[in-house]
């Protein structure tokens, strides 16, 4: 079973009405890492999986994107010239970092990958 959360902008109570703190509270993933690291390990436990949905990235991730744009603007002009290798191995390497490319008709999109 997954369970799907999408990250809210603000603060979200526990199941007891306790307010929990949030990235929105200044908290960093310094702070958050080893509390979603525990709940992940116990979740497994119970043979559940988190899927998170990225409602808007967050800082680091946030910053990337006019960078993935230039790696997408570099893969098409890559793709015009017809370097399919340089052009997979870009979509590849950003599948890696869970960036997931998506191409149609009207050009290349781009979205994080829901892990």
């Amino acid at each position: 079973m997954i369970l799907t959360l999408l990250e809210p902008s603000g603060t979200s109570s526990t199941s007891c009405g306790q307010s929990t703190r949030t990235r929105s509270d200044g908290l960093d993933d310094l702070h958050l890492s080893p509390a979603q690291t525990l709940l992940r390990k116990l979740l497994g436990v119970l043979g559940l999986q988190i899927s998170r949905v990225i409602e808007q990235p967050a800082g680091s991730e946030l910053a990337a994107a006019p960078f993935i744009d230039i790696l997408i603007e570099l893969r098409s002009d890559l793709r015009h010239q017809k370097l399919w290798a340089l052009s997979d191995q870009i979509r590849d390497k950003l599948a890696k970092l869970d960036v997931l490319l998506e191409d149609s008709k009207d050009g290349t999109g781009w979205h994080w990958s829901q892990h």
